[in-house]
């Protein structure tokens, strides 16, 4: 009679496996053994282990790039006089805005000129940065703070990865 439940048919297959096993010579049940353990530890480290660390090591990551502009931020915000939404440059008075922007933005702290620099009306201009360093544009606008002869109108100012950013700013002449 065959078997119907599928208890008896893992039994059968049991059965069936273990005659085969007692068949073979002592050798190749442990050459059998060894590889059925290899690839049983092989499964386990692709399929758990690796997984498992991969994930670890990326919130790892995560977790020091937050650390890292969490201390730029407060490092800026530390440089900053509270209430205080100065912008740099030098004299002041006698130049007009526009050199005096790109003077400051052409500085050695930012390490490239602007990508663009546009004057909005006789009290106002627009810079582009793109792709500079985050930590040195942070600490242009800190000089541009201390400079006291600009006010920073407005800023928009995106991470693009890789410790780079662009920014938009809005420079006006301090009054």
């Amino acid at each position: 009679m065959a078997a119907t439940s599928p208890t008896e048919l893992l039994g059968e297959r049991w059965n069936a496996l273990r005659q085969a096993w007692d068949q073979r010579a002592p050798r190749e049940q442990r050459l059998l053994a060894a590889g059925g353990a290899a690839v049983i530890i092989t499964l386990f480290y692709l399929l758990v282990w690796e997984p498992i660390g991969n994930a670890h090591l990326e919130a790892r990551r995560a977790l020091e790039d937050a650390r890292a502009t969490a201390q730029r931020i407060e490092t800026v915000a530390a440089m900053r006089p509270s209430g205080s939404r100065r912008v740099p440059t030098g004299t002041g008075g006698s130049r007009s805005l526009l050199s005096e922007v790109d003077r400051a933005a052409r500085s050695s702290t930012l390490g490239k000129a602007p990508e663009r620099l546009t004057p909005e009306g006789d009290d106002a201009v627009r810079v582009w940065l793109d792709k500079v360093q985050f930590a040195n544009l942070l600490r242009w606008l800190a000089e541009i703070e201390r400079g006291g002869s600009l006010r920073l109108e407005s800023a928009d100012i995106e991470r693009d990865g890789a410790g780079q950013a662009s920014a938009r700013m809005q420079i006006e002449r301090a009054s």
